[in-house]
């Protein structure tokens, strides 16, 4: 919190944020996933969370747009890296490693052994001082009110390919939706698209606007050359 410096424990006396955790742990995953929400009548503060992947040296990678980029060792382990990643983050450390998924707001730092996620941050104009920026007044950027959200950690063996840990960050921001088809049984089978191999992964599919015609975008997850 930045105003802990001066108000010391009275944003916790004064509830002025309340903050509810809920761990879900699954029988046949190795994934656990968090659900963070609270309600907020503070402003002025910045609300993250600090998650210790407990590894003395780890090498880290991080997804980007259609990609993935490993970060440079030595400035990740002394200085620390502020850099938005899209979905995941990936810490290995010899034969062990560990992935931090988030759903929706970017995993913005990474420093030594630690994953530093912003969930909010609560101003009242986009520059405070009027020289980093304009003055200007934006009220609704205090975020004031009920928030949630969503993030989990997959540990694994081996590095992220091996894990295909670009499919578990798929699987935990677009989980499965089940509807109602129609009421008597049936054994017909639906499938939709089947793409090989693993590495790719679909990232768009739309009907053309002037014929019957697909359109579809898929990538390469693990930068290696193969056919689709």
């Amino acid at each position: 919190y930045y105003l802990t410096e001066k108000f010391g424990a009275m944003l916790y006396r004064h509830k002025t944020i309340e903050v509810t955790k809920t761990v879900a742990v699954y029988e046949k995953s190795p994934r656990i996933d968090f659900f963070t929400s609270f309600d907020s009548k503070q402003s002025h503060v910045r609300i993250r969370l600090k998650f210790d992947t407990c590894m003395v040296r780890p090498c880290h990678s991080r997804q980007t747009q259609f990609g993935v980029v490993d970060l440079p060792f030595e400035k990740a382990l002394d200085e620390g890296i502020k850099t938005p990643s899209l979905v995941w983050v990936n810490a290995e450390e010899g034969d062990r490693g560990l992935a931090f998924l988030s759903a929706g707001v970017p995993i913005n730092e990474i420093k030594g052994s630690e994953i530093y996620y912003t969930l909010l941050r609560s101003v009242s104009v986009l520059s405070g001082d009027g020289i980093s920026g304009p003055l200007i007044p934006v009220p609704d950027a205090m975020e004031l009110g009920h928030h949630s959200y969503s993030y989990s950690i997959y540990p694994h063996s081996g590095d992220w390919r091996t894990a295909q840990i670009h499919r578990r960050s798929h699987e935990f921001n677009h989980p499965i939706l089940a509807f109602t088809m129609a009421t008597r049984p049936s054994v017909r089978e639906f499938s939709g698209l089947e793409l090989e191999p693993d590495n790719l992964v679909i990232s768009g599919l739309k009907q053309t606007e002037r014929s019957d015609s697909l359109i579809l975008r898929f990538f390469e997850t693990k930068g290696k050359i193969c056919q689709a």
